[in-house]
């Protein structure tokens, strides 16, 4: 069986390029305090309160997914969940049921752009039948 894997590099640069802009964003927020200028302190603080959100809503670190014609694994390989247990498709997440309860996996930014992602939906769709 080979393993094929959906690809992260995207979104791994995007959350190495929002870890960049929220160190720059401390920088200017610490020189607005520096030179004491009220509102780049106002304007920094708001940004940096709002870059937090989006950095813990969107920018997450993606995970590792791979898969073969049997089941999907998660963080190389350590977990897998059965085509058979997936319930749902939706918004760039994978609902499936796991000892009980509804989990999901929230895939990668940008994993319709993989051409593993047609494979993977089409092993999901066929095994829902």
């Amino acid at each position: 069986m080979i393993k094929k894997r959906i690809d992260t590099t995207l979104h791994y640069a995007q959350f190495l390029g929002i870890r960049f802009g929220l160190a720059v964003i401390v920088g200017f927020l610490i020189y607005s305090i520096w030179i004491q200028r009220t509102s780049g302190i106002v304007f920094f603080t708001i940004f940096l309160i709002y870059v937090l959100f989006i950095l813990k809503k969107v920018f997450d670190k993606p995970t590792e997914l791979s898969f073969d014609e049997n089941y999907i694994y998660l963080n190389d390989g350590t977990k897998h969940v059965d085509f058979k247990n997936i319930t749902l498709l939706k918004r760039g997440q994978i609902f499936y049921h796991s000892d009980g309860k509804e989990s999901k996996i929230k895939l990668p930014n940008f994993y319709f752009l993989d051409k593993n992602w047609k494979e993977l939906r089409q092993l999901i769709d066929e095994n829902k039948e």
